[in-house]
């Protein structure tokens, strides 16, 4: 769980930590059902982004007569700050789309059954991810036995 946080900078960090993890964590499921629960949470998270692009972009739009170009440049300044101010606004209505997909994925996975995979496949798999995640081992000639 993530560290409640009034500190914007470190919230990011930390949520980006999280979605770190969550990339990795989320290549295999031992349990398919799983991948339901990810996806509700993932709906719950995508929704809370979004809050938080409009948040930013209002912040760039309400504090715009603060910004300057490196140079001091207020006029320029501004422009950037609306600039930022529409990208954010823009990001965060493309978001509503894919949270849109997102649900809709979350509903047809909802509706899924999930059986035991056959023993052989889980097997196979296995072996895939061990063969994915160790780096190869030098191999030595076995020492004869010494009688």
């Amino acid at each position: 769980m993530l560290p409640r946080s009034e500190d914007p900078a470190e919230a990011s960090e930390a949520f980006s930590e999280a979605v770190g993890d969550l990339s990795l964590a989320s290549r295999w499921f031992k349990e398919p059902g799983e991948s339901y629960q990810v996806l509700g949470n993932l709906q719950i998270g995508m929704i809370d982004l979004h809050q938080v692009l409009t948040q930013v972009a209002g912040f760039h739009h309400r504090t715009r007569d603060r910004a300057a170009s490196d140079d001091g440049d207020r006029a320029l300044g501004a422009e950037h700050a609306d600039a930022a101010s529409a990208h954010l606004e823009h990001a965060a209505r493309l978001l509503d789309q894919a949270t849109d997909e997102l649900m809709a994925g979350f509903s047809h996975s909802g509706h899924i059954a999930w059986q035991q995979a056959p023993a052989q496949a889980v097997l196979d798999q296995r072996q895939h991810d061990l063969d994915v995640e160790t780096s190869p081992v030098e191999t030595r000639k076995p020492s004869p036995p010494s009688w």
